[in-house]
């Protein structure tokens, strides 16, 4: 009798995740590596994305284990078998570390000072967080003005046209369905030029001779009016008028 072995490189490699690839922080999975060879396996080598694998993995043959995942342990876990006869066989799984949406942040486009009136404005939220992160906006509280929409899968926030109205403050909230939702606020302050400019008399507009009568200016502005001056009739103000900001004294 003869007894005839055939020799050959690992195939069929695979990496298995317990319990599954997709796993929250603070929690274990252990990677195995399987391959069909003859001879056996004698060695099998990992690695993440290409590096060596992170710090707290526990590599026993064909398993790696990591009792306490974080973020960082996100990644492409490659295992190669070898078993003395060439090619070796390999195979790579995913990891995805799950946690919570955090550090959600707003930023705009245009300083404060150009948000004016009748101008566009973009304001895009972004966070961090394993699913992906999801986005609504709310303005004080409540929904969205007329004129605000949302964009890119509702991370960003667009006046196409910036209105009065649109003054307030404005949230993002920020989640994954894991765990709390992410806040962020920005202060947008819609800034025009002076209208609605009324002048008032006090107590009349019609009034006798040595008496005295008060013209008070006002006007709705963001920022608030800086500066009032006054005519007489296209020229300067009488002598005897005093001028103390909006109003006017006689």
């Amino acid at each position: 009798d003869v007894s005839i072995t055939v020799r050959y490189a690992p195939k069929d490699t695979a990496v298995a995740a317990t319990p599954s690839a997709i796993r929250p922080e603070r929690q274990s999975i252990t990677l195995t590596c399987t391959a069909d060879a003859e001879p056996d396996v004698t060695n099998y080598s990992w690695t993440k994305d290409g590096g060596n694998v992170p710090s707290g993995a526990s590599v026993t043959g064909g398993s790696l284990q990591i009792s306490q995942l974080n973020r960082a342990h996100s990644g492409d876990y490659t295992c190669t078998a070898d078993n003395g006869i060439d090619p070796d066989g390999q195979d790579s799984i995913t990891v995805d570390v799950t946690y919570p949406a955090e550090n959600a942040e707003i930023t705009c486009n245009k300083a404060a000072a150009q948000h004016l009136q009748s101008s566009s404005l973009e304001c895009t939220c972004t966070a961090d967080g394993v699913p992906a992160v999801s986005f609504s906006w709310t303005k004080d509280g409540s929904t969205l003005p007329t004129g605000a929409t949302t964009a890119d899968g509702g991370a960003k926030l667009v006046f196409n046209r910036l209105a009065k109205a649109h003054t307030g403050t404005y949230s993002c909230s920020a989640s994954n369905g894991i765990g709390a939702a992410d806040q962020a606020d920005v202060s947008i302050t819609v800034r025009y030029a002076p209208k609605d400019t009324a002048v008032a008399a006090t107590p009349s507009a019609i009034r006798p001779e040595r008496q005295s009568i008060t013209l008070t200016c006002t006007a709705d502005a963001e920022p608030d009016v800086t500066n009032y001056s006054w005519t007489k009739d296209g020229g300067n103000v009488p002598s005897g008028a005093s001028v103390t900001g909006g109003s006017l004294q006689i």
